[in-house]
């Protein structure tokens, strides 16, 4: 199927660049580019490859000398583009089974192309064994499968004898253009690179085959003004079909060309982290930005702050904001990582590890940020500083400490800054969460009749009969006598104990009944007491004796309280009115000299 792709895939594009040749007159001439007929031209490679005969099979020396003979050379692999336009050749000349040779020879001790001299890739040996073989040739396989009816070519070179007669076919190079030099007035190649797509795959070459129609692209960090997603920039395509950036190599090294756009830098705007765009989870850092403005891919460092580290190093709290590219809008610079995050959380291991398997967490809470974790978000809770609630997976049960809840934290391990570790809080011990049981919830009869206190004392006490009826949650109802009713320790939930006061006594709200709740707690903190009913009690026309009305304990130490607020009151008003008596009657002896005064007067 991978072979099929590949035919299919170079049959669509070899289509498309030849629609696009013949409506721009620009179609690679065979002749132009290996100088004889017989041969065939593949641009994505450069290369003229022929079969020197299908019936011709020689050794790796003699070959070599054929090829040499044709003005060529046996056949080199050592690109993708070179393995593809082969291949795509053997399917043309139906090459099924051959074993081809290849220019690889092993020259004491390494293998290399010949013609080249380049080193043999360990990537283009077959990973099968095909370097392991012995042999000091190197040879290519294409076959065709009879039952799918599918090429397939080998995923690589595989070693040979020299002597063994193997099929020949030879290559050659056509003429290549350099648009540093042949287009230096518009090619950057430190802003610009030249791209293909052939076979569904990008190519990136240095220089341009004949007969390829390629684009020019700028750079990672570069933009041209047509990429704005708001530029209204337009050119007319050439007579010869060119558009906008792109350039079409004759045989003869020159270019054919559209207007290429000038490729700028981008920048990213350094002031905004000190205002509007703060960096997360990290130590102050305005004083690292030594610029207002960054380059493409020029970085700061940052410091983690505790319980954070970097996020392309797991083992270091020191980490780096960098400028690149918006993908969406390619003018536009960009800090990386994009959310800024370059410093993660601190992990801790598994939470499985750490408790029973009857348990599950259910829920995370960020001890820093308030954000909360629901159970449909578990990858987010074993890092720092989340506190993990735990619970009993089962509905109705809760641990055998009676707690619904166990609260586990994610900090720091004793002494590091890049390990985490599990830490038991509000009571939680980490080293029993392992080992604690879940059981269903139940209640404690000890918190309704006290072991402490002897139980028939108490019935009595409170004049209840010596029976009580239990029904169960299940329906179950049984009748034991009161005094045996904190006989088990537990009762389940859901269970219902009715107590009833003897006929001569009344609760005055109703029969004595306790409930056992979900949470493991009785409706009621304590059993009432039975109020003894008097002779001549009337309860014609009620339900429940309702007591006499009683003073209460505390109703005469607030009266004497009371009492005593109004004695000091009234000692306070006559004080007062003393006070004011004298001043009246020293006033009232001071008229009366006055007037005696006057009278001698007269």
């Amino acid at each position: 199927m991978l072979a099929q792709g590949i035919v299919t895939s170079a049959a669509f594009c070899f289509l498309l660049i030849c629609i696009s040749a013949a409506s721009s007159a620009l179609t690679p001439n065979v002749m132009d580019a290996c100088g004889d007929a017989s041969w065939n031209y593949y641009p994505l490679s450069g290369k003229c490859y022929k079969r020197i005969s299908n019936a011709l099979a020689v050794n790796q020396s003699e070959a070599k000398s054929v090829c040499s003979a044709a003005a060529a050379r046996l056949i080199q692999l050592d690109s993708r583009a070179e393995s593809l336009d082969f291949f795509r050749y053997c399917i043309k000349t139906e090459a099924t089974g051959s074993s081809i040779w290849t220019d690889a020879v092993n020259d004491g001790g390494t293998w290399q192309w010949q013609t080249s001299g380049l080193t043999v890739k360990n990537s283009s040996w077959d990973p099968s064994g095909g370097a392991t073989q012995s042999g000091s040739c190197a040879f290519f396989t294409v076959t065709f499968s009879a039952d799918n009816a599918e090429w397939s070519q080998s995923t690589g070179l595989r070693k040979a004898d020299c002597g063994a007669l193997l099929a020949v076919f030879c290559e050659k190079s056509a003429a290549t253009c350099n648009p540093s030099t042949s287009l230096a007035s518009q090619y950057n190649s430190l802003t610009m690179r030249l791209v293909n797509t052939s076979y569904g795959v990008e190519f990136y070459p240095d220089t341009a085959n004949y007969g390829q129609l390629i684009n020019v692209q700028c750079r990672p960090g570069f933009y041209r003004a047509s990429d704005s997603l708001t530029a209204k920039v337009s050119y007319p395509v050439t007579a010869d079909g060119l558009r906008a950036n792109q350039i079409y190599c004759f045989a003869d090294g020159s270019f054919a060309s559209n207007v290429i756009e000038v490729c700028n830098p981008i920048r990213c705007n350094a002031t905004m982290l000190k205002t509007d765009l703060k960096i997360p989870h990290v130590k102050p850092y305005e004083s690292v930005l030594t610029s207002n403005f960054y380059n493409y891919t020029d970085s700061f460092t940052v410091n983690c702050s505790r319980g954070y580290v970097s996020y392309t190093n797991l083992s270091s709290v020191r980490s780096s904001v960098a400028c690149g590219q918006n993908w969406i809008d390619k003018t536009m610079g960009e800090w990386q990582p994009p959310d800024l995050n370059t410093c993660t959380a601190v992990k801790c291991e598994p939470i499985m590890n750490v408790i029973n398997p009857n348990s599950i967490s259910y829920k995370a809470y960020n001890r820093e940020d308030s954000r909360e974790y629901g159970e449909f978000q578990l990858s987010s809770f074993p890092y720092y500083p989340n506190q993990v609630s735990i619970k009993c997976k089962q509905a109705g049960y809760f641990f055998e400490d009676r707690q619904f809840d166990k609260i586990i934290k994610c900090d720091l391990s004793n002494g590091s800054l890049i390990s985490g570790q599990w830490i038991g809080i509000y009571g939680t011990d980490l080293n029993n969460l392992k080992t604690i049981n879940c059981k269903p919830v139940s209640c404690l009869s000890d918190t309704l009749m006290p072991r402490s206190t002897d139980a028939s004392t108490l019935i009595k006490t409170k004049s209840f009969k010596n029976n009580v009826t239990i029904e169960f949650g299940n329906g179950t109802r049984v009748t034991v006598e009161a005094a045996a009713v904190n006989i088990p320790d537990e009762y389940p939930y859901a269970s219902v104990i009715a107590f009833q006061c003897t006929e001569t006594s009344d609760t005055g709200v109703g029969e004595p009944i306790a409930y056992c709740k979900s949470d493991g707690t009785w409706n009621i903190t304590q059993l009432p007491s039975c109020i003894q009913k008097t002779a001549n009690l009337d309860l014609a026309g009620r339900k429940h004796y309702v007591p006499p009305a009683k003073e209460a304990d505390s109703a005469q130490s607030i009266g004497a309280v009371v009492i005593i607020i109004l004695v000091m009151f009234s000692v306070l008003v006559i004080v007062l009115d003393l006070s004011t008596l004298s001043r009246d009657i020293n006033l009232l002896k001071t008229n009366l000299k006055r007037l005696k005064s006057l009278k001698k007067l007269k």
